[in-house]
């Protein structure tokens, strides 16, 4: 393999160097030149000749350049033509930038700001055309203030009527028809057409509609929940909060709430029963033993059955110093969390369910993120 690659690599290498050598010149009298010598010669007499002469310069013919169009079909743009020059006088550049209308230009050759080079271009030369066809777009959609989309509207749905009297017809696209739900919601809620386009001009802004003010119109609106202020302190961590608020609407993605499936709904830490977020809090009794160990280490004497009965009764009864009643609420986000994050090791990891183990884990969480909050605070696990 070494030897055929070697050939290999000196055939390269011959066939490019090759490729950058002159084989054969042809002479003024018509005769061919292949020895390397002659032609060696020969450019050197040429050049001999060439430097050190005056010899004496046509003048630029601009008409020619523009003759260029009758011949070819093509007309020389001059702002896409540029000069390129070497050993030039500055006077005769400026005259022949003068007839030509042409700017200078500067090596390496660019086509629309790229430079038409033979190495790899890296991402720095392709930023003139990038910010070129930016700029572009920028001016198209400035200028253009109604979309085709709209123009399209107009002239095919509404044909000049005002969109607050139109009415869609049967086979119109269920966005139109959609589009006039909303405003027929709009028109109901205000009373009249009028009152409508008031509503909809206190939703713009010096920037265009201000989708946060027409969500909020829109977005359904309950009570508020008493125990929304009491889930979401600074105090605890964002998993924990979010795992909780979870559980107290019961989306976690349990068991019972994946039967539509068809798999397995029993509870992966007690097998007799079917896995519920109610279950999984407070019912099981691998749960319960994990939240009566986290209330006798707490203080806590009351019995409770769902987390929201739990978050309920931390904000009526709130016994003893701040830190004790911060502890409470974080332990009780802790718990849920780690006992949810147990259950998936137990299904997903094939983990052993272990009371005493996610016991410990949960002091210490719950010791780590006090200590931070209070670092001269004495805390027992």
């Amino acid at each position: 393999m070494g030897d055929r690659n070697t050939k290999f690599f000196h055939d390269l290498v011959k066939r490019n160097a090759a490729k950058r050598s002159i084989n054969a010149i042809t002479k003024n009298d018509g005769t061919t030149i292949t020895s390397t010598e002659e032609i060696g010669h020969e450019f050197v007499a040429f050049f001999t000749s060439l430097w050190g002469t005056e010899a004496q310069t046509s003048p630029v013919d601009n008409d020619c350049l523009q003759d260029i169009r009758y011949v070819s079909g093509l007309a020389v743009n001059n702002s896409k033509s540029s000069i390129f020059t070497a050993r030039i006088q500055n006077n005769e550049l400026h005259e022949i930038r003068a007839r030509t209308e042409f700017a200078a230009g500067v090596m390496p050759v660019r086509y629309l700001g790229i430079p038409l080079a033979e190495q790899w271009l890296s991402i720095g030369d392709y930023s003139p055309l990038v910010d070129k066809i930016a700029n572009n777009i920028t001016k198209w959609a400035a200028n253009k203030a109604d979309t085709l989309w709209v123009k399209w509207g107009n002239g095919v749905y509404l044909k000049g009527s005002s969109i607050w009297e139109w009415q869609p017809k049967r086979g119109d696209s269920p966005l139109l028809q959609r589009l006039s739900q909303i405003h027929d919601r709009i028109i109901g809620a205000v009373g009249s057409p009028q009152a409508a386009k008031q509503l909809i001009e206190t939703w713009a802004s010096s920037k265009g509609l201000a989708t946060s003010k027409t969500y909020e119109y829109f977005r359904l609106k309950q009570a508020r929940q008493p125990w929304q202020a009491m889930i979401w302190p600074a105090y605890i961590p964002p998993k924990f909060t979010f795992i909780l608020w979870l559980g107290i609407r019961e989306r976690l993605s349990t068991r019972a709430r994946l039967a539509f499936l068809h798999e397995e709904t029993s509870c992966s830490l007690y097998i007799n029963r079917s896995e519920s977020a109610k279950h999984l809090s407070f019912d099981c009794p691998f749960s319960e033993r994990v939240w009566s160990d986290i209330q006798k280490w707490l203080g806590i004497n009351r019995r409770m059955s769902t987390i929201l009965s739990a978050i309920k009764w931390l904000k009526k009864e709130k016994i003893g110093s701040s830190v004790q009643n911060k502890a409470r609420l974080l332990a009780l986000a802790c718990m849920v969390y780690n006992l949810w994050r147990h259950r998936n090791k137990v299904i997903f990891e094939a983990k052993a369910p272990s009371i005493n183990g996610l016991v410990i884990s949960i002091k210490i969480r719950v010791f780590r993120i006090l200590l931070s909050f209070f670092p001269q605070g004495t805390f027992a696990l």
